[in-house]
């Protein structure tokens, strides 16, 4: 009975600990990797900062993934370094093209709340991209979000940082 109890667990924490994963963890978004020096790229246009996040678009960039059509692809640099990609668009046809496609990429995403179309990849503790694909049903828009894990974390302990060392301003 004991050992019945102990082979139960280990195949949910087995399973539970896969919930997460996905089969594909990108390493770039449409050949640019993950930390890749903004002044090496070519074709890249500074839209607007937003804190310490530089965000990029792209000249002549496809709007398109799978059947999907985008209205906007953001490649977005922390301190020089490529960290994030933010990808934006409007009706449901193209959100669940979109998903389709997405899940074909990395498998199906967790979903937490089954009434919110929201899906995430990535949240492994082995995982080195984080993927956020959500629908706003009201106002009929969709994003996709993929950030690279460990840059992200970089940046958080950088403001971390900045900040304790603003005590010193008083």
């Amino acid at each position: 009975m004991f050992c019945k109890k102990i082979c139960t667990i280990l195949i949910l924490i087995l399973l539970l600990s896969n919930l997460w994963a996905y089969k594909n963890d990108p390493e770039d978004f449409r050949g640019i990797k993950w930390g890749a020096i903004v002044d090496t790229l070519d074709n890249m246009e500074e839209v607007f900062i937003e804190d310490d996040l530089h965000n990029y678009s792209r000249e002549n960039d496809k709007m398109k993934i799978g059947d999907a059509e985008l209205s906007s692809i953001l490649y977005i640099f922390w301190d020089k370094k490529f960290i994030a990609v933010s990808i934006s668009g409007e009706g449901l046809s193209n959100f669940i093209n979109l998903k389709n496609a997405v899940f074909k990429s990395f498998g199906a995403g967790f979903q937490f709340n089954e009434y919110i179309q929201e899906y995430k990849w990535g949240i492994g503790k082995y995982d080195n991209t984080i993927i956020i694909l959500s629908y706003n049903e009201i106002s009929d828009n969709f994003s996709l979000f993929l950030y690279d894990k460990q840059y992200w974390l970089e940046r958080d302990k950088s403001k971390k940082k900045k900040a304790e060392d603003a005590i010193n301003d008083f």
